[in-house]
Parts: structure tokens; sequence; C-alpha cells
């Protein structure tokens, strides 16, 4: 994260490293090459084209290497074994010769650690097309992971550059979870356990290009193509326990299932600037498909108690069945803008954006008797559903950018169209909107470190596919869900104010960043759930409702002194909103917030120390209003954690970081793990090209993971197993070499194996 918000994409040398995997670029590039860091707000390539900036920018860390540095190689490799059969072996090459870039990177390990991020990190990795409900990948569990990638860059006759990233990746993860869910009604609480037992194996595949052309001084055009591959199995396991009132009921699961998940597309940016300075006009296209097909066999069995009768009532239900679905996507996005000065410095825009989602869900639904062991196709849990959502915008917006200020404030109308096809019962359906949506963005610059920047804008998102699908899925016996074909797409109104001061001289290290965001949306869709009156069934649907509302904001002081050999920084977070969900036919309204508190020390004496002292305090409430109750829960987490080097005798490095964390209020969880880790390492060889490291994780065998989740009217808290005690023994070599004249630096250890 970066000023509270998290860092979207690196680039270095204002080129995507790895497609922008943020993982990437920060385990492994050698710190001592780098020239700056810069933290960009990045509001996309037609407003660094155009000027004009709308929306919300993201977080972009921007590397810049060191001139002697551009022109030369490094490389490191190392390999490590310890106990309990654990190993790590890693490489990196990378060459810079200017403008050109070669980078070829490996490793291989059961630590738990991956070379990159595929869910998000790079276009084409999960960031883009419909969200069809991809496996998560976490820290929980035991994972084995192979990786390799390549990625180049170089331009061709300065007017075109182009290049690209190829990344695959395999990984096998098994894990043990606990689970206790509360889930509340208007008259009673539910309460679940559930133990299960996961394992997971997928292939990731990344590949993203780009090709930027000028064409003259006047003519702009960039292709930026994707795409990523995922194939997973899954084997799952498990036991819940359910209690309402004096209903139980025991389910005993086992499941497997296997997908494909393609995702491909592009970027389409011309931008053309006329004679006249100011005039110009922008064209954006962007093409995405997107699918998962899936194959899901799940076998459970049921066993249902009812106390309240005498004798006490048993029942069993046995279900076997299998599921294929088929998941499809089509997007396209066009858009056009025009800017015309109408003066000095003021600007009319014009601009027009069409945009389109098509999408089909397609699926099968077998059942076996589990006494005759026959099959047989269940009609009523299959479906094959079209539908789609099309938006229009057309816009215009006037800007003035004056010498300490600049604002945009504008008017956008946009119709919207979302129309469903049921294909085997010829059902149609087809809703209709139209939104007046204000535009505005003012920006106030104090001095050229010192601004506030105030946003609105306004955006529409359609439903799911669960959501739509006009089926019963019972594939879950004790939660059966019901689409909603009828549902109206979201609309979200956001209003934002960020506000920035740093040093105006930048080697004094002030800075004080506040952020603040306001939401509000029209048609959320929420649950609407059925309990039965006997038993612990119930019937979940969607329904649009209004009175949906949050707050966000985040705030950050950092403050050095004595010559930067001391770092204080103070800052917090906090959230909240005010949801509302149905029960039994009765409206809930609920609200949940969060504040998290956070202070860090740190002292850097260059060959002697550095050390970070930090505490942070997270504090949970939420509160969910029914008929005729109320209820309330709350949870805290506090993390004192201590990490640092000292250095001794030039060539030695003792590294620690320790974290005790105190948890209250979670259900049935009771854990306060302490955590420490250490390493000592002796550099070796000429310009200390080699690293030799004994590191201890984990030595009071106490790691495992927490959560909770809160939603709508459930609260789940989890516990996972993780990857426990562990010793390594590690040798990493690392080779470099410059063009003449650039002294080569002894090396600092970025990225040895098991770090």
């Amino acid at each position: 994260e970066a000023e509270g918000k998290k860092i979207v994409r690196i680039r270095i040398n204002g080129k995507d490293f790895f497609g922008g995997d943020v993982q990437t670029a920060t385990q492994n590039l050698p710190a001592d090459i780098i020239k700056n860091i810069q933290i960009i707000d990045d509001y996309g390539d037609e407003a660094r084209l155009t000027g004009i900036k709308t929306g919300e920018p993201e977080k972009i860390l921007n590397i810049t290497i060191l001139p002697g540095k551009n022109k030369g190689s490094y490389g490191n490799g190392g390999v490590a074994g310890g106990d309990n059969e654990r190993y790590s072996t890693n490489f990196s090459i990378t060459n810079f010769m200017e403008e050109r870039r070669l980078a070829i990177q490996g490793l291989a390990n059961n630590i738990n650690r991956n070379a990159f991020n595929f869910d998000g990190g790079g276009r084409g990795g999960g960031a883009r097309g419909a969200n069809f409900g991809g496996g998560p990948r976490n820290p929980d569990g035991f994972t084995n992971s192979y990786s390799a990638g390549i990625d180049f860059q170089n331009v061709y006759r300065k007017k075109v550059s182009y290049g690209g990233s190829y990344s695959y990746g395999s990984t096998k993860n098994n894990a043990l979870s606990n689970f206790f869910t509360q889930t509340f009604n208007s008259k009673d609480t539910t309460f679940s356990v559930r133990d299960n037992s996961s394992t997971s194996k997928n292939i990731d595949q990344r590949f993203t290009g780009n090709v930027e052309y000028r064409i003259d001084k006047s003519n702009y055009l960039k292709v930026s193509p994707y795409f990523s591959y995922n194939t997973s199995h899954n084997d799952n396991s498990g036991l819940s326990r359910l209690k309402r009132s004096k209903y139980y009921t025991f389910n005993n699961n086992t499941s497997d299932n296997e997908s494909t998940s393609p995702n491909y597309g592009s970027d389409f940016l011309y931008s053309h600037q006329f004679k006249k300075t100011g005039r110009n006009i922008t064209l954006n296209t962007t093409i995405n498909f997107s699918s998962r097909e899936q194959d899901r066999n799940s076998y459970n069995i049921y066993d249902r108690i009812d106390s309240n009768k005498t004798p006490v009532s048993i029942s069993n239900t046995i279900q076997d069945q299998f599921y294929g679905t088929e998941n499809r996507n089509l997007r396209n996005n066009v858009r056009a803008s025009y800017n015309e000065p109408v003066g000095k410095s003021s600007f009319l825009e014009f601009s027009y954006s069409w945009n389109r989602s098509d999408s089909r869900s397609i699926r099968e639904v077998i059942d076996t008797n589990p006494l005759t062991g026959k099959e047989l196709y269940n009609p009523l849990q299959s479906n094959d559903f079209k539908y789609q959502f099309t938006t229009n915008r057309i816009g215009l917006s006037f800007r003035d950018k004056k010498k300490n200020y600049n604002y945009t404030i504008g008017l956008v109308g946009q119709p919207s169209l979302l129309s469903g096809q049921h294909v085997v019962k010829k059902a149609y359906t087809k809703k209709t909107g139209f939104y007046i949506i204000p535009t505005l963005r003012y920006a106030y610059n104090f001095s050229r470190t010192h601004s506030v920047t105030v946003n609105y804008n306004g955006s529409s998102f359609e439903p799911s596919f669960q959501q739509l699908q006009p089926l019963r899925d019972s594939s879950n016996l004790n939660n059966i869900v019901v689409g909603n074909a009828d549902l109206n797409a979201e609309f979200t109104h956001r209003v934002s104010i960020n506000y920035r001061k740093s040093d105006s001289d930048p080697k004094g290290g002030k800075l004080f960043t506040a952020y603040l965001s306001f939401d509000k949306v029209q048609d959320k869709i929420v649950n609407s759930q059925q309990n039965a009156l006997v038993g612990n069934v119930r019937t979940t649907t969607y329904v649009n409702t209004d009175g949906f509302f949050g707050a966000n904001g985040n705030l950050s002081y950092t403050y050095p002194f004595a010559k930067r050999k001391y770092t204080l920084t103070v800052s917090g977070a906090g959230n909240y909103n005010n949801s509302a969900s149905f029960t039994d036919g009765f409206r809930n309204n609920g609200n949940n917030w969060t504040l998290i508190p956070r202070a860090s020390f740190r002292m850097d004496l260059k060959n002697i120390v550095d050390v970070n002292l930090a505490a942070d305090y997270r504090l949970r409430k939420s509160k969910i209003i029914f008929e005729k109750r109320t209820n309330e829960s709350e949870s805290k987490t506090l993390n004192l954690t201590v990490g640092g080097r000292n250095f001794f005798f030039k060539n030695y490095t003792l590294g620690y970081d320790f974290t005790k964390q105190l948890n209250y209020g979670y259900q049935s969880i009771n854990t306060n793990p302490n955590l420490l880790n250490f390493y000592f390492e002796r550099k070796l060889l000429k310009n200390n090209m080699a690293t030799m490291r004994l590191q201890g994780y984990d030595l009071f065998n106490q790691n495992i993971g927490i959560s909770r989740v809160v939603n709508a009217t459930n609260i789940t808290d989890s516990e996972s197993n993780r990857l426990a005690r562990y010793f390594l023994l590690s040798l990493n070599l690392q080779i470099r070499k410059f063009a003449k004249g650039t002294k080569v630096p002894s090396f600092t250890p970025q990225n040895l194996p098991g770090s």
C-alpha cells in the first residue's frame, strides 16, 4: 500500500515490468541499482495524452534505475534446503541497454512463495472480464510452487516502443480450515461449525504486450493485447454441524471439480493533436473475452434431527450430483472524446462511450440414485441463460486550468438496457434505465508539493450470473439459491477528497496525506432469505433496494529527522457502511464499521542497524436491526511488531522480525500467536558476490491464519493452518557487469531463497 491505497501496478523507467505485476518487481530488483521510487496517481493513458483527468486514479509505483545501471546486466541464483524437506531455489537475469530491457526468472519451492501474482497483479490475470468465481490464492496451508517468466522492452527507430511478458506458474496447496458462522434472523440465530480439508492444483499462464507508435508530433497509437489461461483441480471434504433452536443438521461432504478459464483481449488507443493548441480527438476501445468451464462432482450426506418431537425425529438424505457449467462473457467498450479550446485556459470536451457486456451461462445437472447408481438428468437445476447489459454515455464538460487550480464540470446522460433470455423456456426479460450524472473535479495546488482534489463520478454495475439466473440451485440443501431475472443494474455515486502535503525539499521526506470518500448506491443488489418454519433449510434470492451508503477514509503522517536516520509514521484508516437485507419478508438494516490506527518508528544507522517498531489496532463492529431484535458484535486485533537488521564486522548480518498478535471477540477462536523469524548471514567473495544464510521461521511454531468476514446477516470466523516452524540453509550468488566506468556496488541481498 501507499498513502492508504493499494498499489496496483509497478513500472521500471516508466514501463510495465512483467505486466505491472507488483509482486515480481518488489521481489527481484536489487536495491542498490535504484535511483528513486515515485508513487504516481495514474488516470490512464488518455489522461496522460490529453491532460484531462477523470474518475479515481490508480496508485502506480515507478522505479527509476540509476543512469550507470541502464547499461549492463545483473543476475542472481540461489539454493536452500532445510528440515522437514523444505527447499527453495530461484534465479533471475536482467539486462539493460538504455531503452532495451530483457529479464528472465524462475523459482521452485515448498515454502509458500510465488514469483507472480495471477490474481490480478498484471493485465489478463483475473482483473478483467466477468467474475466467474475462480479459486482464490492465499498463504493458508502448505504450497508447492514452480514458476518462470520472461519480460522484454525495446525501441525501434525512436518512434516505436514495444514489449511484453510471459509468466507461468504451477502450484499445489493443501489446507485445513475451521469455520464458525452465526446467521441471524428476527427470531433466533443459526450456529454453524465446519471443518474442511482441501487440495488444489493450479496452472496459470499470462501474456501481456504493448506497442506504442508515435507516428508524428500529432498522432499517437497504442495497442495492448493480453491473454491468461488457468486450469485448476480441487478436492474438498468437510463436516459441518448446524444448530437452530432444537433443530440440528449434520452434513458430510466430499467434492472434486476441474475448471479451465481463458481470458484475453486488447486495448486500443489513438490520439490526434490538431495544430491549434489544446484541440485533440481521442479514440479508446477495449475488447475482452473471458469464460470458465467447470465439471464438479459432489456427494453429500445430510442427517437432520428434530428434538421438538417425542421421540426425537431423525431423517437422512443422500445427494449425489454432477454439475457441468460453462460461463462466457464478451465485453466491448468504445469511447471517443473531442476537446476544443474556448479560451486561453478553458476547454470544452464532448464525449461518447458505448459499453456492452454479452454473457451466457449453461448449466447441466445430473443426479445419481444412491441405491441403484442410475443417473438422471435434472431439468429443474439445469439452465441455459443469456443476458446483455448495454450503456451509452453522452457527455459534455467544461474544463478551466489556471496557475494554481483547475476544475472540470459537466453532465452525462446514460441510458441503459439489461435484457435476458431463458433459451429453453423461451422466456424474456427487459429492464431499461436512464441516469443524469453530473461530473465534477476540482484540484487546487497551494504549491508544487501541496494540493487538494475533490472528485465526483457515477457508474453502473450489472448483476452477476448467479444473481440473474432464473433457476432453483439446491446443490446445498441447507441453502437453496434462486436467481432473479428481474434485477436492475446497480448505480453508484461517489464523492472523494484527496489531500497531500510534502516537503518542498525532497531530502526532507515529511509527508501528510488524507483521503475520504462517500458512496451511495441506488438499486443495490442484496440477499433476501426465507427460513423454513421447521428445520435448518433457508432459501436465498436477490432483490434491489435503496438505502445503501458508505464512507472510507485514511490519513498518514511521516516525519523523518536527524538526517533521516529516524522516521516516525502515524496513520489511520476507517470505513463505515449502512446496508440492508431481507429475512422472512422483513427488511433488516445494518451497519458495519472498522477502525485501524497504526504507528511505527524506524531507525537507520548505516552499517550498524536498521530496525522498525510498529503497532496497529483493528476494531470491527457490526449491528443488524431486525423487526423484533437487534444483534451487535465486536472483534479486536492488536499487532505489535519489531523487525530489523544488525550489521557486524562488515560481512555479518543478523536479521529478525517478531509479531505478537492479540485477538478478542472471535467465536470459538482463542489464539494469540507469537511469530518470530530470524536469519544470520555471511557475505563471501569479491564485492560480496555470495551470501551464506541460516534462517529460522516461526520459532515458536504458532503460525495460524485468523479472519472475520461480516456479510449481511452472517458473521464467519475462520482459522486455517499455515506453514509453521522450519529452518533453511541457503547459498546465493550474484553476478553483475555494467558499462565501463561504472562502479560495481557491493551486493545487498534482496531475494535469497526462503526470504
